[in-house]
């Protein structure tokens, strides 16, 4: 899974608070064998892969847990997708790295990931 997340982020631009990057899964990765045949489309868990792998570039900490997820349209292979992680920190607690991936504007999904 590593590798195939790894592959398919470009053009990372980091901040202290964000991280934004430029995410495409190729057609003939290997994810898409049984996700599924004749109609491939991201599997929810690479998509919290990679907004996972982005905000472990800027946050130092442990992952404790995935707060939210919301996919609201299917995200399909041979798509840039636009993904960019805010991180804040509420006061008394952990960092939370809020992801948002988007294809021409529009939000396909929104993943909220929290830090110790």
């Amino acid at each position: 899974m590593r590798e195939t997340v790894h592959r398919a982020i470009s053009n990372i631009v980091k901040t202290d608070t964000s991280i934004s990057a430029i995410v495409e899964f190729k057609e003939t990765d290997p994810i898409f064998a049984g996700h599924f045949p004749g109609r491939a489309i991201i599997p929810a868990v690479y998509q919290i892969a990679v907004c996972r792998n982005l905000a472990e570039q800027i946050i130092s900490g442990n992952f404790s847990c995935l707060q939210r997820s919301r996919f609201s349209a299917v995200c399909v292979p041979q798509v840039r997708y636009d993904v960019q992680i805010i991180v804040t920190q509420p006061e008394g607690a952990g960092k939370t790295a809020t992801c948002s991936i988007k294809s021409n504007g529009a939000l396909q999904s929104k993943i909220v990931l929290i830090y110790e």
